[in-house]
């Protein structure tokens, strides 16, 4: 069969259903899985592991990939504290530069003697001195002539005596002109300490000396001078001076630059790399340090570390499966310790644990994504990352399907693994700021009744959460650059709006796929457009009018007692659902319905009374509705007994000597009594309802009696022998459906046209 003859079967099946005339045939029976779910453990237990295997898996693959993704600028101050994932070895660029400088400083530096230099010096001082000895004429064109001609007539006789003995004199000239002699200039840029080595006129390299040691023109000017006249030398410093001008301020030595560069350079190939060992969870770099090579350095050697490594070790995995389970767990124990019991079902547990797998892969992708962003765009700052997961999704969802207790618990799972994907040695913090934000986005969103509100609360709650924990209490101020702000607040709108429409879509599907009922939903069935109340309204009016009463009833109570009564209002307009299939057999829609029971023998009316309750979870089936609508249907009679027909029957034996008994339970319902406290108010709003509108003066003092005694009634037939509701709660009911019967059945006073047909 070709693929258009099918596709043509297929649409032709699809219209015969939607006329009524074929059944549909779902693939799924959800009405079984949700069955299966409330009665069975078993998928319990599937999902509460499927979550431990999809946060091992999870942390494994992300423990894999992890790499330091920072783009830090040098100098820049580090906006979080960061820890060593594994131990590794690397070189210090900065104390390895600081090594290499202090070999380079301490590498001597080559001078290199200028013999032309020292014979013009030697020359000059021997010419100064034989020309004063001799008493000629100085050669005024010479610097040894000139300043012969400047010296003082003292200074004169004292170095023309002819027993001062020049050969100490000389001797020391040529001694330090062998050594020697350094610009005063060259001595002060070294400092004293720097050492030295001089290389004399025929090539020869001489012992390594410090520069201090060398002298310059005018310590060479004063040893000359003691030389000659003692260590106090010739009064007024004036020899010296001469002698200064004749040696000149140069020296006689140059700096070999090629030579002392190549001393430096082999001094610092020398120098060993300072390696440093850095522990696992070492801190590498506090919080508003400076960023340097160094801290650079040691993140590129860690990075080389973990891709050698490979896969995870042994250790790191028993690590992550011992805390996914410890994680677990205590979620589990702190869900059912705090959770009252009425509460906990296995439904919700299956709820729960889809939604915190479907959080965790959330999680996990946008992360990825951020990640590959940074790929193409460098601009995007690491620290953006904790603005951009989407953490509160979780507790979104949680809080509008199972309640706030399972969002809060779930969200801290959520937020630990999730946090433990990015910095596992140091994802409590992380942790703990994320967790914030879910709390406060689920305290935000607590009660609220319709799908735009939902929206936009979580809208906002996520936004403002998550700017004022990431960008003004995750990220210190003044460590926060304008470009870096301005992308964190980008990354928390984006967030915002995709965890409002994940969150919108996916409580649509729970809803529909697990008959979840969440104030949105039940504020749509409130509404009395909804089909089957439309189809009520024509086809049992009386009945219809019944439950609107009953839910004023109901939702008056549940406000008085602190439960939720949009629960209660959806529950009441549904429970008697089930009168549109035999609807004149019920006196509301039938003044004349004790005509047509009495054409029945009183079990049979019994079943058809009875019956209603099946009939309508029928319907609630056929229409969709949640299970909450299911149990009101169910629950609202419990197991009571049907009473005015089981009167009837057996006044009908004692007249008629019937020797067949009437049994009881022929004339009870078939349900449960209630356990929840909404459903319970539920159950006696009902009857209440029912027997103060047959009341033919209902004052206020009937409609307390009639009230009292239905709950005296209810209490002693134990139909709410499973309702946790206390005597106090019990009696601010009573008080509340006496207040809300006596408004509604109050006496009105007589127009005037209405007073004279009575009196005329």
């Amino acid at each position: 069969m070709s693929f258009t003859e099918n596709l043509k079967r297929w649409i032709a099946r699809r219209i015969a259903v939607h006329r009524g005339q074929l059944n549909p045939q779902p693939v799924i029976d959800l009405e079984t899985v949700t069955g299966t779910l409330e009665r069975s453990k078993v998928p319990v237990v599937f999902i509460m592991v499927l979550v431990w295997v999809v946060s091992i898996t999870l942390l494994t693959v992300s423990s894999g990939q992890q790499k330091r993704h920072f783009d830090w600028l040098i100098g820049q101050n580090a906006p979080l504290t960061v820890y060593a994932k594994t131990s590794f070895d690397y070189s210090d660029p900065e104390e390895t530069a600081r090594r290499m400088a202090a070999a380079r400083s301490e590498s001597p530096e080559f001078f290199r003697i200028i013999p032309q230099r020292s014979q013009e010096m030697e020359r000059a001082l021997v010419d100064f001195i034989n020309a004063v000895r001799q008493g000629r004429s100085p050669d005024m064109e010479s610097v040894a002539g000139q300043q012969a001609a400047l010296i003082s007539p003292g200074l004169r006789v004292a170095l023309a005596d002819p027993g001062r003995n020049y050969s100490r004199f000389l001797q020391t000239i040529h001694k330090i002109s062998l050594r020697g002699v350094l610009a005063k200039a060259q001595k002060a840029d070294r400092g004293s300490t720097k050492p030295v080595r001089i290389i004399d006129s025929e090539g020869r390299y001489l012992q390594e000396r410090e520069i201090g040691m060398i002298p310059d023109p005018e310590v060479l000017a004063q040893m000359l001078d003691i030389d000659l006249f003692g260590p106090s030398g010739w009064s007024d410093d004036e020899l010296r001076k001469v002698l200064l001008a004749l040696i000149g301020p140069e020296g006689n030595l140059e700096l070999d630059e090629e030579i002392t560069k190549a001393a430096a350079e082999n001094a610092e190939q020398e120098v060993e790399p300072e390696i440093i060992h850095v522990a696992r969870n070492q801190i590498m770099i506090h919080k508003g340090d400076p960023y340097t090579d160094s801290t650079r350095a040691m993140f590129k050697a860690e990075e080389e570390a973990l891709q050698k490594q490979g896969n995870l070790s042994l250790n790191e995995f028993c690590a992550q499966l011992a805390w996914s389970v410890v994680l677990l767990l205590a979620m589990l124990f702190f869900l059912f310790r705090f959770t009252p019991p009425d509460q906990r079902d296995g439904r919700k547990a299956f709820v729960t644990g889809c939604v915190i797998i479907i959080a965790l892969l959330t999680n996990y992708g946008s992360i990825q994504l951020f990640l590959q962003g940074r790929e193409w765009s460098r601009t995007l700052e690491y620290q953006c990352l904790f603005s951009a997961v989407p953490v509160a999704l979780c507790a979104a969802l949680l809080t509008v399907l199972v309640g706030v207790r399972f969002a809060l618990f779930s969200s801290a799972l959520v937020c630990s693994i999730t946090a433990m994907m990015i910095m596992p040695t140091r994802s409590f913090e992380l942790a703990i700021r994320w967790f914030s934000i879910t709390t406060a986005v689920s305290l935000i969103i607590t009660g609220v009744s319709n799908y735009r509100a939902y929206f936009f609360r979580c809208f906002s709650a996520v936004l403002i959460a998550t700017v004022l924990v990431s960008v003004f209490i995750f990220v210190e101020p003044e460590l926060l650059k304008r470009e870096t702000l301005i992308h964190m607040v980008a990354m928390a709108v984006m967030n915002s709006f995709c965890v409002s429409v994940l969150a919108l879509l996916l409580t649509f599907a729970f809803e529909l796929i697990f008959n979840v009922n969440t104030n949105m939903s039940l504020m749509v069935l409130c509404s009395t457009s909804h089909p089957l109340l439309e189809r009520l309204k024509r086809e049992a009016n009386g009945t219809m009018y019944h439950s609107l009463t009953v839910a004023t009833l109901a939702e008056d109570a549940a406000r008085e007692i602190g439960v939720n009564p949009l629960r209660v209002k959806a529950a009441a307009l549904f429970h008697d659902v089930g009168k549109l299939i035999r609807a004149p057999y019920f006196t509301e829609n039938n003044p004349k319905s004790g005509e047509l029971h009495a054409k029945h023998t009183p079990q049979f009316s019994s079943m058809i009374i009875r019956d209603h309750v099946k009939e309508g979870l029928e319907l609630a089936r056929k229409y969709r509705l949640g299970r909450l609508i299911r149990e009101g249907i169910a629950t609202h009679h419990g197991n009571d007994l049907i009473r005015s027909f089981y009167a009837k029957a057996v006044e009908a034996q004692e007249k008629g000597g019937d020797s067949a008994p009437v049994r009881e339970n022929q004339f009870r319902y078939q349900g449960e009594p209630p356990k929840s406290k909404e459903l319970t108010i539920l159950s006696l709003a009902d009857p209440c309802e029912a027997a103060c509108r047959s009341l033919e003066s209902p004052s206020p003092e009937k409609i307390r009696e009639v009230v009292t005694n239905i709950f005296v009634q209810r209490l002693l037939g134990g139909q709410l022998m499973r309702s946790d509701l206390t005597l106090s709660e019990l009696g601010r009911i009573r008080e509340s459906f006496v207040s809300t019967l006596v408004g509604l059945h109050h006496s009105r006073v007589a127009y005037p046209e209405e007073e004279k047909r009575k009196n005329g």
